[in-house]
């Protein structure tokens, strides 16, 4: 608590929801300036103020430089910066000037304290002395030359008024004369001190910045201002006298050339107002004039206001150009951006950039999806940017440098938000690549397959092979490699329906590995039936283990340990070949719509975390339940 008079005061405050205490406000200057013994605790608490303040400072500035920030919060950190620095500026203000108002040995003692004892703060504490000791000398320098000059001065007039005549003028000069230079010697000692002007950074040098007739004495005379705004009207008037004589000039001479027929009498009354000089008639102040000097001056003025006019028409004419200009740009811009609006009643544009065959479909996809993401006001991009971005990646297989550059954000947020989207889509859209019951199956049955297999086909199945990049570890190397392929490959096994759509996706196993092996062991089998009819190729081996399920399996026929087929199975060959070219067409379509499956993919998208799936998994099962959106290949007959 600090007391004055009969009020007390308290010397802090403590801030809301934190332990730290400030200089209570509502103190006065006077008051804050005159603690005496709290000068030191206030010195302190500014300092823990300052530090606390370059703290946040370090923590904006993270913040501001982290590129994979919202722009808009960077924003705020670099205004929040600005801030601090400038209270900072002024809490070491305060802080200098109540170390200013310390003894000459508090400030010495705080030096060492602050410093050491090193020959830094010797120094230090040695320049603090001298400065204290001169300032000490220059302020009562400044008193006493200030009264012995005040003193000359009052002397001299006293001498004036006792020593009349030349001699009392001349003694009263020299004493006032004397005053004035003493006094300003004490004023601007200084000058006689230093001798010298002060070095560039030197700022604590009386010298370093201007001090004397800093007041705004130099005020403009309203009445000189005036008067001298007459006078330029008065030349401005007398600039356009030419113009009036020239066209009276030339007025005259096309009178006089159309008059040569006329008589001698008005031909002498011409030449009689030639010899007048035009100027000295224009100028004439005469009452019989004043309406042609009127007229003269209104049409010079309309003229001039005309030639304003078309300036301004053209400005405005060219302000609207570029008014259009700049819509046009703007509506470019937008038409760039990937986002709601630009896709909206663009149908188009969502089939090229997605593969949907339109927004609405695109639309309810991301309702769908759009309770199962978290998203916060930081994100960089919004809910329906991060879908697109998704989409465009499976859709054109972009690469994600290539996304961030289109979506302007990093190339790590990129990767970041495809492998959280990815995992949602593949869940929630699972359910699109559905295993139909046998009513349906029969209730839907084209008559191409009634008519050769009946009504018992449930799946044709097929394998097809992603490329991926060469594997670093030998044992991989040689479980990727496929001997169809000649390259290194994952393989996945796809089943349709009869109708077209695909109703079973496996998990990616190794090129190298068997159709057989993988139709056995990918869980398909145990979907079958008894009584169900499966097509595959001649390559599926499985009518064993396709008959453990009661079911039966249609392969072509091939010419093992024979010259040439029967008639019989040359006619069961066409049948199952011509149904059969429908599973590739969907493995073709899928491959067509979404080229990700195309490519050759990197070896990370192959590697799962524990308890969850890889990536290339997400990415086939997504890229399937994406092909089930579309118009099935087969037609329903």
């Amino acid at each position: 608590m600090f007391g004055q008079g009969k009020k007390t005061y308290p010397l802090f405050t403590e801030e809301r929801g934190t332990n730290m205490q400030r200089l209570n406000p509502s103190l006065s200057k006077e008051i804050k300036t005159s603690l005496g013994p709290e000068r030191e605790v206030l010195i302190a608490q500014k300092g823990k103020e300052i530090e606390k303040l370059q703290q946040s400072i370090q923590d904006d500035r993270d913040i501001a430089d982290d590129e994979n920030e919202n722009p808009a919060i960077r924003e705020q950190a670099r205004e929040r910066i600005a801030e601090n620095k400038a209270q900072i500026d002024a809490l070491e203000n305060e802080r200098e000037r109540l170390e200013e108002r310390l003894s000459l040995c508090e400030r010495v003692r705080n030096i060492f304290k602050k410093y050491g004892f090193t020959v830094s703060a010797v120094v230090l504490a040695v320049g603090t002395m001298i400065g204290v000791i001169m300032s000490t000398l220059t302020k009562d320098l400044k008193t006493v030359a200030k009264g012995v000059g005040n003193g000359l001065k009052t002397l001299g007039k006293k001498i004036a008024a006792i020593l009349p005549g030349l001699i009392g003028s001349i003694v009263s000069f020299v004493f006032r004369a004397a005053g004035s230079v003493i006094s300003f010697l004490g004023q601007n000692a200084w000058v006689v001190i230093i001798g010298k002007p002060s070095d560039l950074y030197d700022k604590n040098n009386v010298d370093w910045a201007p001090t004397v007739n800093m007041g705004h004495s130099n005020i403009k005379d309203p009445a000189a201002a005036a008067s001298r705004g007459s006078r330029a009207e008065k030349r401005a008037k007398i600039s356009i006298q030419p113009v009036k004589n020239k066209r009276a000039k030339k007025k005259s001479e096309v009178t006089t050339e159309s008059t040569d027929t006329s008589s001698a009498s008005s031909h002498d009354f011409d030449n009689y107002f030639h010899d007048i000089p035009l100027q000295e008639y224009v100028s004439q102040d005469s009452d019989l004039d004043k309406g042609c000097q009127f007229h003269v001056a209104t049409l010079e003025a309309s003229v001039q206001t005309t030639e304003t006019i078309i300036d301004l028409h053209n400005k405005d004419e060219y302000t609207r150009n570029l008014q259009c200009e700049l819509s046009e740009l703007k509506q470019k811009l937008l038409d760039a951006q990937l986002n709601m609006e630009t896709f909206q009643n663009n149908n188009e544009k969502t089939q090229f950039y997605t593969g949907l065959p339109n927004f609405f479909m695109l639309i309810q996809v991301y309702h769908l999806v759009l309770p199962y993401i978290k998203s916060t006001s930081t994100n960089a991009l919004t809910p329906f940017q991060e879908l697109l971005l998704v989409l465009i990646r499976v859709r054109l297989n972009v690469p994600l440098q290539d996304l961030a550059y289109r979506f302007q954000i990093a190339s790590s947020t990129a990767g970041r938000i495809f492998d959280r989207w990815s995992e949602v889509l593949s869940d929630r859209l699972g359910f699109l690549i559905h295993w139909p019951d046998r009513d349906q199956l029969r209730a839907t049955m084209p008559s191409v397959f009634q008519k050769n297999f009946g009504n018992k086909v449930s799946v044709i199945i097929d394998c097809f092979e992603v490329f991926i990049e060469r594997p670093s570890s030998l044992i991989a190397r040689a479980m990727t490699w496929s001997n169809y392929k000649h390259h290194n490959t994952v393989k996945f096994l796809i089943g349709i329906t009869t109708q077209g759509s695909i109703s079973f996706i496996s998990k990616a196993w190794g090129g190298r590995v068997s159709d057989k092996y993988l139709t056995e062991n990918c869980g398909i089998l145990r979907k079958l039936l008894p009584g169900d009819i499966v097509l595959a190729d001649r390559g599926f081996d499985i009518a064993d283990s396709v008959a453990l399920q009661q079911a039966k399996l249609h392969i072509p026929a091939f010419t093992r340990g024979k010259k040439q087929l029967s008639a019989i199975e040359v006619e069961t060959t066409r049948k199952i070949a011509n149904v059969r070219i429908h599973v590739e067409r969907v493995i073709g379509l899928a491959r067509r719509k979404y080229t990700i499956l195309q490519s050759i993919l990197p070896i990370t998208l192959l590697k799962a975390k524990s308890g969850k799936q890889a990536s290339i998994d997400r990415i086939a099962k997504l890229c399937c339940a994406l092909t089930n959106l579309s118009d099935s290949i087969v037609p329903f007959e």
